[in-house]
């Protein structure tokens, strides 16, 4: 190789790969000074071997070989140093307590900033018997006493603290950041949420930083205490809220957070999953709507000013759900798996900014009663269609007295106050007075069983068939991708998030059916009752 040609490829090397080099060096030094030493090292052998000819066919490989070897020999160079030099540390520990050794002198020599840094950052065991020792002055004896712990233990852990602190001291630390920032990502959770968790423990920075570090990421409380600049007095404290609320797993000596946090990579691989098949499932439902709508119609209570356009709303995403939670999965976003506190809730996270070429809306669901009576409704989140009031009735007592006023044909006037109080509430949004003067529900509803007739016609239709097979389809592509993209400590995660993703698919049939004019706009978009539906059972 000619001398331009070695004068070009050494220029290559240190421009395309000292940064990354010496990034490579601090992770495995964890000290500035070592690996601004050992990239120094490791370029100077890749330009001899470059000066005396080496032109490697594969330049990358090449050069973190000669990386990996440099370090290999950095590593055992330093493990010989440390054993050579343990047995003079070890001796020193075995004079008496109350003379300083060199090591003691140097630390307390040193700036007191630098050590009240290092002292944030090592572990509470290492750190008591350092402060009883250096800062209390209390004899190894006395520690060992008030600990319960051997005095070959004490002296074991002083020795182990005081090196740490040392290289601490001596490190120009830099407080790692992750990418994901707190004000870009949010949070989603379905489920039974008695105590408030998970949202209680994710309003403070502190522990949604320290989720935010930990996820996908199984660090130590070290690690974690440096990486986002927190002593470990308050790590700990937060690991352990954070450990019982179930939102940090501890594996080993690390923790991980125990939900799963889309980065933006994922959710657009996620989205090109739920767009296969999407003509095909579209066309499915389609023919399902025109051939099942005059039998569905047969089996409801509509309010006479219903049009058939809010009936095909709720037709739409009631068939999509269908088929969605006809899927054999473990955990549903409904029926979650129980946590170890107790409580059945999921969770996960999503961090903003995705590219996601099209506007889809936010499409919800929720419920709500008691005593085979319930309200159920579909929340969509665009085109000026949120409910200012929510979706159902606030309290289940509510939806109770609506369920009863209509199976017992009652009247406003027959109301007491305490009722009339109820009926303001209902009246306008789920309820209104027909042309009898009784109470009806102003929304679909279904008496009697006839719900469950309904799910029979849509179950029984081959098309139906067909679009289970389309969503199952796209289930296991996005469970395919969940594993790609999560540590396997979250395996048990996957089948309930691929199901929270998975009701995507809601809003693009929605948009879907508004693009091909199956549903349009309603004309009363403030009304609270678009999508939702009514059952009164025996």
């Amino acid at each position: 190789m000619n001398e331009s040609r070695n004068h070009g490829l050494m220029q290559d090397v240190a421009e395309a790969y000292m940064e990354k080099i010496f990034y490579f060096c601090l992770r495995k030094t964890g000290n500035q000074h070592e690996a601004e030493d050992l990239t120094a090292d490791i370029m100077l052998n890749l330009m001899q071997a470059i000066a005396h000819g080496t032109d490697p066919d594969c330049l990358h490989g090449w050069v973190w070989q000669i990386a990996r070897n440099r370090f290999a020999l950095w590593a055992d160079k330093k493990r010989r140093y440390r054993e050579y030099t343990a047995l003079d540390d070890l001796h020193d520990l075995d004079l008496a307590d109350d003379t300083p050794t060199p090591a003691e002198a140097y630390i307390h020599a040193e700036d007191l900033s630098l050590l009240r840094r290092e002292l944030a950052f090592i572990s509470a065991d290492y750190r008591q018997v350092v402060v009883a020792f250096y800062v209390e002055d209390r004899r190894v004896q006395d520690i060992a006493k008030s600990l319960g712990l051997p005095e070959g233990t004490v002296k074991a852990k002083l020795f182990r603290a005081r090196k740490l602190l040392k290289e601490g001291m001596n490190m120009a630390r830099e407080f790692g950041k992750r990418s994901y920032r707190p004000e870009n990502v949010g949070f989603s959770a379905s489920g039974n949420q008695p105590s408030g968790l998970p949202w209680s423990a994710v309003q403070r920075s502190v522990p949604k930083n320290i989720l935010l570090e930990a996820g996908n990421n199984p660090s130590t409380a070290e690690e974690l205490s440096i990486a986002l600049g927190i002593a470990m007095p308050y790590m700990e404290e937060e690991i352990a809220l954070l450990e019982q609320a179930t939102l940090l797993r501890r594996v080993g000596d690390r923790y991980i957070t125990d939900f799963v946090i889309l980065d933006k990579t994922t959710q657009e691989e996620c989205y090109r999953v739920e767009c296969k098949g999407r003509e095909e499932r579209l066309a499915l439902i389609k023919t399902l709507i025109d051939d099942l709508l005059p039998e569905i119609k047969k089996h409801t209570v509509l309010p006479p000013h219903m049009s058939d356009n809010k009936l095909l709303w709720w037709l739409v995403l009631y068939l999509m759900d269908r088929a969605i939670f006809d899927l054999p999965v473990r955990d549903d976003i409904y029926s979650p798996a129980t946590r170890a506190n107790g409580e059945s809730w999921g969770f996960m996270g999503y961090e903003s900014g995705a590219n996601i070429p099209e506007d889809l809306p936010g499409i919800s669901h929720n419920g709500g009663g008691r005593d085979n009576v319930w309200i159920q409704n579909y929340f969509v989140h665009a085109w000026g269609l949120e409910k200012p009031n929510g979706g159902v009735p606030e309290d289940g007592d509510d939806i109770l007295f609506l369920g009863e006023a209509i199976r017992s044909g009652r009247t406003v006037d027959s109301l007491t106050d305490a009722e009339k109080a109820i009926w303001n509430r209902l009246n306008g949004r789920f309820a209104y007075v027909d042309e009898n003067g009784k109470i009806a529900a102003d929304l679909i509803l279904f008496m009697s069983g006839e719900n469950g007739k309904v799910n029979n016609l849509i179950y029984g239709h081959p098309k139906f068939d067909e679009l289970v097979a389309n969503v199952t389809f796209i289930f296991e592509g996005l469970k395919a991708e969940l594993a790609k993209a999560n540590s396997p400590l979250l395996s048990d995660q996957l089948d309930y998030v691929a199901a929270m993703e998975i009701c995507g698919l809601r809003a693009m049939a929605v948009k879907d059916a508004l693009d091909k004019g199956i549903i349009t706009m309603p004309e009363e978009s403030e009304k609270a009752t678009l999508g939702a539906w009514m059952v009164i059972d025996p």
